[in-house]
């Protein structure tokens, strides 16, 4: 993500004039980033995959909290809600050293 991250840097010092069309794809793709996530949690609970995935090592499993909640046998909506908010919160952090305010999609 770095080199990323420096390209856009460096177009938006080149173009400042583009810098709102960033912000606006910013927003389009935190749309599609944040609806693949739930997707997939979605997927992995309809097809049991997370339930499985959790019952192999259930003797060895550490029960691990990670902002607040259970990782090991929290339901994917948590999973998905921590995941969603671990990833949006970086992203800002990302967004802000380019300059670039967070955009909430649609």
């Amino acid at each position: 993500m770095g080199f990323g991250e420096n390209r856009i840097a460096s177009l938006i010092q080149q173009h400042p004039e583009k810098k709102p069309e960033v912000q606006e794809m910013q927003k389009q793709m935190s749309h599609y980033m944040l609806a693949a996530s739930a997707d997939r949690f979605r997927e992995m609970a309809s097809t049991d995959e997370l339930g499985r995935a959790r019952d192999i090592s259930l003797e060895e499993r550490e029960q691990v909290e990670w902002k607040g909640v259970n990782i090991s046998e929290a339901p994917p909506e948590d999973l998905q809600a921590v995941l969603s908010d671990t990833v949006l919160s970086e992203f800002k952090t990302r967004l802000t050293r380019l300059g670039i305010e967070y955009q909430t999609p649609d």
